[in-house]
């Protein structure tokens, strides 16, 4: 029965051909349905500006007025979907924050996993090969420094001030 044919009802009841229970029935049933069609139109919103609060507004709504587990499902799905993608992009600013590589590389592919875009990857990739570069530069001074070879250490020290690694690091191989 749709919200229409439940509205003559009541219209038809209120005319008198119908008793108070009756109307009081009707009058519940529509207002059941226009709950339930409400709902359905917040679902259909809330899919499509995939904002987390708003899916969780709108999924707890649909719950409230018995709607269906398979009307809810997209929803639950797009809800896990962003969810995982706001924790993807938390990870990449804590990564972007520590600079530490190996959380930089779960941080990126964590992001990647969750379908980020390239936008968002970008200043987590570029601060990964700048802290690989770095690492590779404290490596070959501390070769240089182990083989003392002075061609060795000009070049350590030159690409250690490229990759811009701090004077205390630099300090032994002057």
């Amino acid at each position: 029965c749709d919200v229409n044919g439940v509205r003559k009802e009541i219209m038809e009841a209120e005319g008198g051909r119908r008793e108070m229970g009756e109307r009081k029935e009707a009058k519940a049933a529509l207002e059941e349905k226009e709950q339930r069609a409400a709902a359905r139109v917040g679902l259909e919103e809330a899919l499509r500006t995939r904002e987390i609060d708003g899916l969780r507004e709108a999924i707890i709504e649909a719950e409230r007025c018995s709607l269906e587990m398979q009307e809810l499902k997209d929803a639950k799905a797009a809800l896990k979907e962003e969810e995982q993608r706001a924790a993807a992009r938390d990870g990449l600013e804590e990564a972007l924050r520590a600079r530490d590589i190996d959380g930089l590389r779960k941080a990126i592919m964590e992001a990647e996993r969750c379908s980020l875009e390239m936008e968002e990857l970008k200043d987590a990739k570029a601060a990964l090969e700048e802290e690989q570069q770095k690492a590779a530069a404290r490596v070959g001074l501390e070769e240089a420094l182990r083989t003392r070879e002075l061609d060795g250490l000009r070049e350590a020290i030159i690409e250690a001030e490229r990759c811009s690694l701090e004077m205390q690091e630099l300090k032994d191989a002057k």
